[in-house]
């Protein structure tokens, strides 16, 4: 199944998608709507299945200072119903062969027994402030041992998951994850 961009008319059912998949969490769906509503250079991509989009995913650009280093891949949704059977894998994979992603850094903060699949693995340097600790920061094609503190687009912050999110997440992080 391919990767398809996405449009305009697909933003909504989209923002249903990422609702559901983060069920009892809408810091997925604000986040992705913020970034888009305040231009920021974001992909996003989808995939489609009987006529519905049942998977997404979102790369935003990382930052060291004012300077871009790669992609944020945040956040991957797959619809529950599908979840398991390969698709969000697949998404991914897609996605990181991209032209302009396919070289290029990318940073993912997530459970490690899924995106290490893709390659992606753990670092300390540099230091994620949405993971004190750096226990699920992970990075793709990443060389650079300097210590900073990675930079996201300022929706990230505005976006702030609730203390539900953060305990769900963390109980993902163990081993839950709904990849």
């Amino acid at each position: 199944m391919n990767a398809d961009a996405i449009s305009v008319d697909d933003w909504t059912e989209v923002d249903q998608l990422l609702k559901f998949a983060f069920a009892g969490s809408t810091f997925e769906s604000a986040l992705v709507m913020s970034l888009r509503h305040a231009g920021r250079d974001i992909i996003e991509r989808i995939m489609r299945r009987d006529g519905r989009i049942i998977a997404h995913l979102a790369l935003s650009i990382a930052y060291r200072g004012p300077a871009p280093i790669g992609f944020h891949l945040a956040p991957v949704s797959v619809h529950p119903d599908y979840q398991r059977h390969g698709f969000g894998t697949s998404l991914v994979f897609q996605a990181l062969a991209e032209t302009r992603v396919a070289e290029a850094s990318i940073f993912v903060l997530g459970d490690p027994r899924f995106y290490g699949r893709f390659g992606f693995r753990r670092v300390q340097k540099p230091s994620c402030s949405f993971d004190p600790g750096n226990q699920h920061f992970q990075a793709l094609r990443w060389a650079c041992d300097d210590e900073f503190t990675i930079g996201y687009e300022p929706e990230f912050q505005e976006a702030q998951p609730d203390d539900d999110a953060n305990h769900r997440r963390s109980d993902e992080f163990r081993g839950f994850s709904r990849h």
